[in-house]
């Protein structure tokens, strides 16, 4: 059956797909494999750095390219190993092992995923996701929309929060300047 309005599981991937498709980015079984990949990788990358083991410049940098550029037929590849070992995150460790060992990491692969439970992966992924779609999607969302109101549209807006001269950041302009904007209405 075809994914229309009518075949959707709910109304938000069905009548309202086209006002929150951007949210796939953090809210798609394809991000929250993006994300395991992502702490996996990061984990890896920190035990290497504590010396508990080495990676060649070349596996370094097949880890940092999955970490940044994590594309679908990456995580069609997690879901294949998945329908095989029917866990998800045992998956992305398989998957992750064969990629070392396709730059001769045999050794290394073995410290994937070690020491580390489902649920440290899970529960480091999923705040990660959110943490990400809070600050990407949003808060520049609300800033934009308080802004707008509080203002008017086209308007510039000084975002100048500091008693004493220093740009002012995005985090600054939310925490001081958007609070009092919105808190006004």
């Amino acid at each position: 059956m075809d994914l229309i309005p009518l075949t959707a599981i709910s109304a938000i991937d069905g009548r309202y797909r086209n006002q929150v498709q951007h949210l796939k980015e953090y809210f798609s079984e394809y991000a929250l494999i993006k994300y395991r990949v992502f702490v996996e990788i990061e984990y890896l990358l920190f035990l290497t750095s504590k010396k508990f083991f080495k990676l060649s410049a070349e596996a370094l940098k097949k880890l940092k390219s999955l970490k940044e550029d994590f594309l679908p037929s990456h995580a069609e590849a997690i879901k294949a190993l998945e329908r095989t070992t029917n866990h998800d995150v045992k998956a992305v460790e398989y998957f992750l092992k064969a990629q070392l060992e396709e730059c001769g990491e045999v050794a290394a692969k073995e410290w994937v995923h070690f020491g580390l439970t489902s649920q440290d992966v899970n529960n480091t992924a999923i705040p990660l996701l959110w943490k990400h779609a809070l600050e990407h999607e949003y808060l520049p969302s609300v800033l934009n929309k308080c802004t707008v109101e509080a203002v008017g549209p086209g308007v510039e807006v000084c975002a100048d929060a500091c008693p004493y001269p220093r740009p002012a950041s995005i985090t600054h302009f939310i925490r001081k300047g958007t609070y009092g904007i919105c808190r006004a209405y």
